[in-house]
């Protein structure tokens, strides 16, 4: 008798026999989702172990989305944005203090019901024991933990690229602290806020992305010219900005600069999207979409 499907096997790579066992069954019962197996860490390669084609498929696992946990509406769905819906939502009551706080609790699923400071002190937790330990997997070459976590934001930042989760980044002074609200609204600076606030939005983008089958990508081009998001399916894209704030002043000039980079491309997007940090969603006169990031889902 085969047991309740699919069986969740954690932290699998700690029994590598595991994965032949699995697919074995998988060839006995020939039914999808029989099982799923999760771990923190990626197994040494191991010649033994067959590949999983056409019995495995991967998907990449992430901290929860502000959907996800319950602080957004859901009311801007991204599939819905690739089919031409219209955006509309109220105002939320949210402001830059609320979007700090969350920034800094983080998408995981442990911080839920923890109140602040705990979730600050789970987050710092977490990143010590990756700095000092989980580190070492990789190479087996232990490290000074504060050079890993200074190391790790500095290479973010300096390529432009974003930490999955803008709780585990060294503070500006590189201790290898996590962020604290305080902190992000009193003390770092306009473009590092943007900055942070453009990482949550590409968090939350790339796991609704991949609930819609798309992919999130940067974009720049020659002259300097770019595009914070491209959120490609198929053969349609959609063009996003990240601002901090919803006022005219603000939106007006990141909406022109997506009409201005669309214009020049050979398949006109699905949309053209102002992600703001706080405001209403809905659809501008040049047809840019405003929308919050508290409105999205997939």
């Amino acid at each position: 008798m085969v047991s309740q499907v699919p069986r969740l096997i954690d932290e699998w790579q700690l029994v590598p026999a595991v994965w032949n066992a699995v697919r074995y069954q998988v060839d006995e019962r020939q039914t999808d989702g029989q099982f799923i197996l999760t771990g923190s860490a990626t197994p040494a390669d191991d010649i033994t172990r067959h590949t999983g084609a056409g019995r495995v498929a991967r998907v990449r696992m992430g901290p929860m989305t502000l959907h996800e946990a319950g602080h957004g509406t859901g009311a801007v769905s991204l599939t819905g944005l690739f089919d031409g819906d219209k955006p509309s939502s109220f105002a939320s009551e949210a402001d830059v203090a609320m979007i700090a706080e969350l920034v800094c609790r983080g998408g995981w699923p442990g911080n839920l019901h923890r109140d602040l400071e705990d979730a600050l002190d789970a987050n710092r937790d977490y990143l010590t024991t990756i700095a000092s330990a989980d580190i070492m997997t990789v190479d087996g070459v232990r490290r000074d933990p504060r050079k890993v976590t200074a190391l790790l934001y500095a290479l973010a930042r300096s390529n432009g690229t974003y930490v999955t989760d803008k709780t585990l980044r060294a503070d500006v002074n590189g201790r290898g602290e996590t962020l604290a609200p305080k902190t992000l609204t009193s003390y770092l600076d306009a473009l590092c806020r943007l900055w942070i606030v453009e990482s949550l939005v590409f968090r939350d983008l790339s796991a609704h992305a991949q609930a819609a089958r798309a992919t999130v990508h940067a974009y720049q081009e020659s002259s300097g010219a770019e595009i914070d998001a491209v959120v490609v399916r198929d053969d349609q894209w959609i063009g996003i900005e990240v601002k901090l704030g919803a006022r005219p002043e603000v939106v007006d000039p990141a909406a022109a600069g997506l009409l201005r980079i669309a214009g020049n491309m050979r398949t006109p997007p699905s949309a053209l999207v102002v992600v703001t940090a706080t405001g209403a969603s809905y659809r501008r006169e040049d047809g840019v979409d405003v929308v919050s990031i508290l409105d999205l889902a997939p």
